[in-house]
């Protein structure tokens, strides 16, 4: 039996510890990349391979991963070979 809830965060209530870690570590990053030293050791410390594999698994954090969609563009309907020749016919009259 679960019983009620009466006390604690609200659902839905981030964490304070998190947000405040994140905001730390956001405006450090946001430090070191605009002070130029972030460009200067990401070229001059790393291989081109190794920098494409950061920026492979920092990327699904700022954009959406893509998705293939496939779409049946006859879904539904059924046209059978006379109809297609009844309408051709139909059009070079």
């Amino acid at each position: 039996m679960q019983g009620r809830k009466t006390g604690g965060r609200k659902k839905g209530t981030p964490n304070k510890v998190s947000g405040d870690m994140k905001a730390v570590l956001a405006a450090f990053v946001s430090e070191y990349y605009d002070s130029g030293e972030f460009k200067k050791d990401f070229y001059s410390m790393l291989d081109p391979k190794d920098r494409l594999e950061i920026v492979a698994k920092i990327l699904p954090f700022f954009m959406p991963k893509m998705q293939a969609v496939q779409a049946d563009i006859n879904a539904g309907t059924k046209i059978t070979i006379e109809d297609t020749l009844i309408r051709l016919a139909k059009a070079n009259e």
